[in-house]
Parts: structure tokens; C-alpha cells; sequence
């Protein structure tokens, strides 16, 4: 009796320490689309260089590195939140972004496009994960924001 209650109490340890483990992991994995998001974002033109919403293979949206072009960022605003979130590299996990001025407020890609896509997560999210990025668009400052995370 005491070896099964013994081996019952090493076992419920061992799952506790998987959960923790196994929600390390998430969260990393998060973490890592969060940051080369962002970054693909600012580090170049994307693929091919003259991209619109149907030929765009990879997103970018940086004349020079951290300089925004408006045409580009109208066409990312334009794109519907799942073509933005797999061009991101966000796969299966939800996805909120933004571009604020620094006071706060969003950017505004043109005169009828905001530029922020998806949903802010739920508290109830499981894992959420950030990446911020300060770039050049229209000669002022601004903060690119992208959150991914996981619902459930």
C-alpha cells in the first residue's frame, strides 16, 4: 500500500512538472512568432519587392530598415486578419496588432484604414506574448505592437 501511495504522489509530481514544462514551451514558441513577426515587418520591402495582397509571398513593409512605406502599410491594412496572420508566421495562434504614434493613438494606414488587425486577447487567453517594435512612418516616431497568443 505505501509503494502505490508513494508511486501515485511521484506520479502526480511528474505531471505537474510536464504541465510546467509543456507551458514553458508554449509560451517560448509564442515569444519567437512574436519577435520575427515584428521584425519581418521592418527589415525589408517583403517578396517580391513590388507586393500587393495577391502576389505578396513574404510581408515587409520597410524602404530602409525601420522605415515604413505608406503604400505598403495600406496594403498589409487592407488584407483580411488570416492572410495577415499566416503572412506574419503566426500559424494556428491568434494574433492582435497594432501601429500607434507614440501618445497612443493608432496610426492610420489612409483616410479610411486603421492600422490594427485582429482582436485583443481574452483574460482568459492560456499564453500571450508580445513584441514591440519603434519605427519611422510619415516622418514620425511610431510603435509597431503585435501580440499572439492562444485562446483556451
Amino acid at each position: 500500500m505505501v509503494s502505490i501511495g508513494l508511486f501515485l504522489i511521484l506520479f502526480a509530481m511528474m505531471e505537474a512538472q510536464w504541465d510546467f514544462f509543456a507551458k514553458q514551451g508554449e509560451q517560448a514558441d509564442l515569444q519567437m512568432k512574436a519577435l520575427r513577426g515584428a521584425d519581418m515587418l521592418l527589415n525589408g520591402p517583403g517578396y517580391p519587392e513590388t507586393w500587393n495582397a495577391s502576389t505578396v509571398k513574404k510581408i515587409g513593409l520597410a524602404q530602409d530598415r525601420g522605415v515604413i512605406r505608406q503604400d505598403k502599410l495600406t496594403a498589409f491594412a487592407a488584407m483580411n486578419y488570416s492572410s495577415a496572420r499566416n503572412l506574419l508566421g503566426a500559424g494556428r495562434s491568434d494574433v492582435y496588432m497594432n501601429f500607434t504614434y507614440l501618445n497612443g493613438s493608432i496610426v492610420r494606414a489612409n483616410s479610411t484604414l486603421n492600422a490594427s488587425w485582429g482582436s485583443v486577447p481574452a483574460s482568459s487567453s492560456s499564453a500571450v506574448s508580445s513584441a514591440r517594435r519603434i519605427a519611422v512612418y510619415n516622418g514620425q516616431v511610431v510603435s509597431v505592437n503585435l501580440l499572439v497568443y492562444e485562446n483556451g
